[in-house]
């Protein structure tokens, strides 16, 4: 396929995607009825006119393209990458570092044994709460990369993936290789396993104890 039907074949992807009977939509009405008058224009043209019908074709679709940023959020391209983008930037995977607490030698140090169990829950919790992060973040990556593929496969036929699209796409498609579980890490998985069950453990402890404080609380 020539790279101007690729162009030709976004178009349509657009138009479709901006929908011709969308009445709630003025704007996304407007731009599928002009990029879909255009791609007739350049089927119904002689064909001594038609590359230049074609190509002036192709050039309204790649702006509107590259200006997609304006396009309604529920219709715009890629836009479901953009919250899992976002999460991604607040929580570094690579980080060891725990995200609400750190337990640290300086913190057992004189406490009783009580004491130091309770900092070892805290610890635990973080460590968990990282790990249920990931596993979230994972399928929502996962999700979005699917629901974009053909926005993706698209963009990527007709060079007009910018240098920020790919930075998202690749970043996003690391994190999911970087989550999925591997054979090699079944130790690791244990480990996982091990620390939910005692977060598990420790959540219904916490449920108990704030009911029965519910039940003793006076109206």
């Amino acid at each position: 396929m020539s790279h101007s039907e690729s162009v030709l074949e976004l178009g349509r992807k657009l138009v479709e995607q901006l929908g011709l009977d969308d009445s709630t939509d003025t704007l996304a009405r407007w731009m599928a009825h002009y990029i879909a008058e255009r791609i007739k224009e350049v089927e119904a043209a002689p064909s001594d006119q038609r590359n230049k019908t074609r190509s002036e074709c192709c050039d309204e679709i790649l702006k509107l393209w590259a200006h997609r940023s304006v396009l309604p959020q529920a219709k715009r391209p890629f836009a479901s990458f953009e919250p899992v983008f976002r999460a991604l930037e607040s929580l570094d995977p690579e980080s060891k570092s725990r995200r609400f607490y750190q337990l640290t030698t300086k913190d057992e140090h004189g406490e009783s044994d009580e004491t130091k169990q309770w900092l070892e829950r805290a610890s635990l919790v973080d460590k968990s709460a990282r790990m249920l992060i990931r596993h979230c973040i994972a399928n929502a990556a996962q999700t979005s990369l699917n629901k974009e593929s053909e926005w993706v496969r698209l963009a990527t036929k007709t060079s007009s993936v910018s240098t920020d699209d790919l930075r998202v796409i690749n970043q996003i498609a690391a994190y999911l290789q970087a989550a999925t579980p591997k054979e090699s890490k079944k130790e690791s998985l244990k480990e996982s396993i091990y620390d939910l069950n005692q977060l598990s453990e420790l959540t219904n402890e916490m449920t108990c104890h704030l009911q029965k404080r519910l039940n003793e609380t006076k109206e």
